[in-house]
């Protein structure tokens, strides 16, 4: 038979009958495993959106958080420790340490949870009982001289009854981890004489009336004073102490820093900031920066990085005096953080970073709230951050 040279085209009812014999084959081998569902229907694994046969997805094609490579359900580890809060934690910094501020079950720490957090607490023996060496908030309130719990605000104050000038006093206390007594009003004052010192001989305070402006070693506020008749007498002596009367009451009287006196140190709880769970200590010993430095890092901490304005707020709300920061000048003639985070806030005053003399090559902030450069071999108080 000779050919027409036509070529045979499918009618309707043959077209239908052969895409539905594809369909049935692809879904056939779908179901079968050999055929992506997902990719039938423009979905993939991964995309975080359960499709077709996926049973989850939870954005990522990573096994065993859960949910599989191939989007099956698999059972979840803990996780606790991958470094990345995860709903139901408060942290997680990646270790199983129970001495920072994230704990191995990744909750924040906290006084009286039984771990010591490593520069923040003193103590922490887990009960609320003040009288047993370990206060309701981490201070190690004891001493052979006589120490006293103060429940209305928190702090221990420790006897020391050998004569030392202000210098020694200050260096006594900043070792104990507190500073020279800062009695800042007068229930707080008839409770430490009555109670701790029992006595009316002179007794070291930590307030200074030079070099201005006058006021505690803290930073804290100065509307309580209880100067004597006649007294600050000798503004320029610079130092003051306490003489205790069991009629008048404990009255101030001016003197010189190079007197021999009794002294109390005062210790008191972590400033905590609650975004982040950083805690800060002050240091009222002065210090070129190379020493505050390690000092903080050998107390388990850092020199305060202010990296946020909430941060600064907070801080320097409390720490109104001028300290280090932790920041020093890189090779490449700006100011880096000491812990590495990148110094993407700032708060430099009028004219500030200037570098005067070129030598200025950290950084401090000043009773103003302003940060400024500065000779690193200047010494200044400093805040410890513990995080």
């Amino acid at each position: 038979m000779r050919s027409t040279g036509k070529v045979r085209t499918p009618g309707v009812a043959e077209s239908t009958r052969t895409a539905r014999r594809v369909l049935s084959v692809a879904v056939a081998l779908a179901f079968a495993g050999c055929l992506d569902w997902n990719a039938l229907y423009g979905a993939r694994c991964g995309d975080g959106t359960v499709n077709g046969r996926e049973e989850c997805d939870d954005g990522n094609t990573t096994a065993g958080d859960g949910c599989s490579a191939s989007c099956r359900v698999e059972p979840a580890p803990g996780l606790c420790g991958n470094t990345r809060p995860d709903p139901d934690e408060a942290c997680d910094d990646g270790n199983d340490e129970n001495d920072d501020a994230c704990l191995n079950g990744c909750s924040f720490a906290a006084c009286g949870d039984g771990f010591v957090w490593r520069g923040a607490e003193q103590c922490d023996d887990g009960d609320t009982d003040n009288q047993d060496g370990c206060s309701r908030t981490c201070l190690a309130c004891t001493h052979p001289d006589g120490a006293l719990f103060r429940s209305e605000n928190g702090h221990c104050y420790t006897l020391h009854p050998g004569a030392a000038t202000l210098a020694e006093a200050v260096a006594a206390c900043d070792s104990a981890g507190g500073h020279l007594w800062t009695t800042t009003s007068a229930a707080e004052a008839r409770d430490v004489n009555r109670n701790l010192v029992r006595s009316t001989a002179p007794l070291w305070l930590g307030y200074r009336t030079t070099p201005t402006p006058a006021g505690w070693l803290t930073g804290e506020s100065t509307s309580f004073q209880a100067w004597g008749p006649g007294e600050p007498s000798a503004v320029s002596a610079g130092c003051v102490v306490q003489l205790a009367d069991a009629l008048s009451g404990a009255t101030w009287r001016s003197a010189t820093c190079a007197e021999r006196y009794a002294f109390v140190c005062e210790s008191e709880p972590a400033l905590l900031f609650a975004t982040t769970h950083h805690a800060y200590r002050l240091r009222t010993q002065p210090r070129p920066f190379s020493e505050a430095r390690d000092v903080c890092a050998a107390a388990g901490g850092h020199l305060v990085t202010l990296e946020t304005e909430a941060e600064h707020g907070f801080v320097a709300g409390r720490f109104s005096i001028e300290v280090w920061l932790g920041a020093s000048r890189t090779p490449a003639n700006d100011f880096a953080w000491l812990t590495g985070a990148p110094l993407s806030y700032s708060a430099f005053g009028n004219g500030q970073p200037n570098d005067a003399n070129g030598n200025e090559d950290c950084l401090a902030q000043t009773r103003f709230d302003a940060w400024n450069d500065v000779d690193c071999s200047q010494q200044r108080r400093f805040v410890c951050e513990f995080e």
